[in-house]
């Protein structure tokens, strides 16, 4: 019998962009600084308002400005919990800007846990380093028409097939932007889709991979295959994650001969 988990609030998981239809204009970087924390921890550190006095005053009334804030972790613990630690920290920095009267509209939050460092997370001072939220002022630009380039395809290398990939939303069949976790016996690599919803990713011939969809207000998918040259495209269909809502999990796997999820 499958597995049946409902949804009692709207369940926002992985990570949170809040950027509307304005993102795709082209934008000019203002100013940029950051601010740290203490390992596991989202409170900001007294040091850090001279920082954000700073930006709340270049930033002032003045028009065709905002501020994107792009918070990071340490790769020390999961994937998901690092996550989950810098959306907290991501918060904390718009709370602190709202606080200080900047408004809402203005703000634009990305997550990415520890999939973008800044530096080693071999030592703790790299480590420490990568503990940031990365706060920009940007100014929008005006647009400038230009002829639609199609991205490049990408050729599979001597040995290698290509796994393609879209993820979308079961109800509204649309492309979603997600993050994809494929993993097998070998390794786990982290991919994220374009906007469109779509992924590639280079792997050996008969490798036997998991692939999990995530994406924000949408209830997680996975599936298992078995690569092969000539294989379909892979579509995920991601269903929208409302109040009272369910969601069934098929084809949950255990260690051999024990009680244990894979």
């Amino acid at each position: 019998m499958p597995f049946r988990f409902f949804v009692f609030a709207s369940l926002l998981f992985f990570s949170k962009n809040i950027f509307g239809q304005s993102a795709n204009m082209p934008t000019e970087q203002v100013y940029s600084s950051e601010v740290y924390f203490d390992f596991g921890k989202h409170e900001l550190q007294p040091g850090s308002d001279t920082v954000f006095s700073k930006i709340k005053k270049l930033v002032g009334d003045k028009s065709g400005l905002f501020v994107k804030i792009t918070a990071h972790t340490d790769s020390i613990g999961s994937l998901q919990n690092n996550l989950a630690l810098s959306q907290r920290r991501g918060n904390a920095v718009k709370q602190r800007f709202l606080e200080m009267g900047i408004p809402d509209s203005l703000l634009q939050v990305a997550d990415f846990g520890e999939t973008k460092p800044a530096a080693t997370n071999s030592t703790e001072t790299g480590r420490q380093k990568n503990r940031r939220a990365t706060i920009e002022i940007l100014k929008y630009q005006k647009a400038t028409a230009a002829p639609k380039k199609e991205p490049a395809a990408i050729l599979a290398k001597p040995g290698k097939i290509i796994l393609k990939g879209k993820i979308t939303d079961a109800e509204s069949g649309l492309g979603l932007p997600a993050t994809v976790i494929i993993r097998s016996k070998e390794r786990q690599d982290t991919l994220y889709t374009d906007a469109s919803g779509k992924f590639e990713k280079q792997l050996p011939p008969g490798t036997v991979v998991g692939v999990d969809a995530f994406s924000e207000c949408h209830f997680f998918a996975s599936q298992m295959l078995k690569t092969k040259p000539g294989m379909p495209p892979l579509e995920l269909k991601l269903k929208p994650a409302k109040t009272g809502k369910s969601l069934d999990l098929n084809k949950l796997y255990f260690i051999g001969g024990q009680a244990k999820l894979v």
